[in-house]
Order: structure tokens, then C-alpha cells, then sequence
């Protein structure tokens, strides 16, 4: 279910790690806290979530009206894989029931997020003694391995493509 019980939740989610990625996204707070939900509490999965989730390709608009009939479609048929971001600002007026939208996290954006060389090489335990060595080794394998243009750092927006139903 995309809407986790809150009363059987099996991990702490601070208010505050959700107001912070809340602030990080231009979230609404209950968006946030889904992330941190799917991630288990783990902030920075989170992050990795929110950020996976917006860098979806846009979905076909002809697929959302009659239907599309592009063989050569470079646009995503996959509208239930895709999270409203009406919902992740809090806007969207049709509810989960009626929004063709996930209102939630899709669980492969969660794993692809999970297994992110970034998420990966934090997780792991430093081999070296030196802080500074070890993050820039971090920071360039990341950098490196960035498919999308605007690299590691490139700047998301909710606004950019994505899902949506209004």
C-alpha cells in the first residue's frame, strides 16, 4: 500500500528529518514522511528516493488522454510506476483513490535508490583513515558514474516532467 499505517510503523521517522526534506524538495511534510517510511527512516535514502522519483522520465500525455499509438514513443506507458507530484507538493485534489498517480513511493524506485553507488559507498564503513580521501573518492565515483545532464549535483524541480494528475 503506497499510504503506510503510521501506528504500524517499525522505525522512528523524526519530524524534523521530514521538515528537512520537505524544505530539500519543496515538499509537502506528508510526502516527505512517505519517503522516509519507504526508506526505512534512513535520511539519506530518502533523499535518494525523492530524487529517483522525480528523475522518472516524463509520462506520454497522448497515453493519459485517448491513448497512444507511437511505436517509436520515447515517453513512459508506465503511469502506476510514476508519483503524482501534485501529491508530493500536497495539491493534488483527486486523491489517492481517483489519481491515476502513485501517491507513494513505487518499491523499484526504493530499491534502484538503495542500491545507488552514492547510498552504496556512504553505507559502507570507511577503508581509509583519511576523511578527506576517502569523500572526494566517493564524491568523483558519483560524479563519474552520472547518466543525466546537470551531473551529480543537477538541480530537480518538481515542475521538469514527471507524473502528474491534476
Amino acid at each position: 500500500s503506497p499510504h503506510p499505517d503510521p501506528a504500524r510503523r517499525t522505525h522512528p521517522v523524526s519530524g524534523d528529518a521530514a521538515r528537512d526534506l520537505a524544505s530539500r524538495f519543496a515538499l509537502c511534510e506528508r510526502a516527505a514522511s512517505s519517503a522516509l517510511d519507504a526508506s526505512r527512516g534512513d535520511a539519506a535514502l530518502a533523499h535518494l528516493v525523492v530524487g529517483r522519483a522525480l528523475d522518472l522520465p516524463p509520462v506520454c500525455r497522448h497515453l493519459l488522454g485517448d491513448g497512444c499509438y507511437r511505436s517509436d514513443c520515447s515517453f513512459s506507458h508506465d503511469v502506476e510506476g510514476h508519483t503524482c507530484t501534485f501529491w508530493l507538493r500536497g495539491r493534488c485534489g483527486k486523491g489517492a483513490g481517483r489519481c491515476r498517480f502513485l501517491h507513494g513511493f513505487a518499491p523499484r524506485v526504493v530499491e534502484t535508490a538503495r542500491t545507488d553507488p552514492a547510498y552504496v559507498a556512504g553505507s559502507r564503513p570507511i577503508p581509509t583513515g583519511n576523511l578527506v580521501t576517502h569523500n572526494m573518492a566517493v564524491l568523483q565515483h558519483a560524479i563519474l558514474n552520472s547518466t543525466k545532464p546537470g551531473g551529480f549535483f543537477g538541480s530537480r524541480s518538481l515542475d521538469s516532467g514527471g507524473g502528474g494528475d491534476a
